[in-house]
């Protein structure tokens, strides 16, 4: 059977406009998966990026308080006192609000590190004073 060439015409027609919809709609599909793989590079990107700062500014501000306990033992420690309580007013929004688990878990943790640290600062607070004098000829 042969075709006129009116009709092969309109095969090729046909034929090329479905290939140049299948290309529209592939091009549409692959383009959303470009750009959702270009999306998850920039927040992985972003991410390493905050996390590295952070672990820069962390470091900073650790070594800062590290001076100044060495040269202003009392101020640290009511910083630290302070600090803890901040950390125990934590802990308590934490467990009233604790609807789930897992608010359960950080409002303890929070409660246990708020006490460890007004400790700490206690502790600091009470090296910073002069050592009391031995009464003698006691005993």
């Amino acid at each position: 059977m042969t075709l006129s060439p009116k009709a092969r015409d309109r095969i090729y027609s046909l034929i090329g406009l479905a290939m140049g919809v299948s290309a529209a709609i592939l091009s549409d599909h692959i383009g959303g998966i470009v750009r959702a793989l270009q999306q998850v590079a920039q927040q992985y990107l972003a991410s390493l990026v905050f996390q590295s700062l952070f672990i820069v500014m962390i470091g900073a501000i650790a070594a800062a308080l590290f001076k100044l306990r060495t040269r202003r033992l009392r101020l640290y420690a009511n910083l630290e006192i302070l600090f803890g309580l901040f950390a125990s007013v934590y802990a308590a929004n934490e467990l009233y609000a604790a609807l789930t688990p897992e608010s359960r878990t950080k409002g303890l943790f929070a409660t246990v590190a708020g006490i460890y640290i007004i400790i700490r600062g206690l502790d600091n607070r009470q090296k910073s004073y002069p050592p009391s004098v031995a009464v003698e000829g006691a005993g």
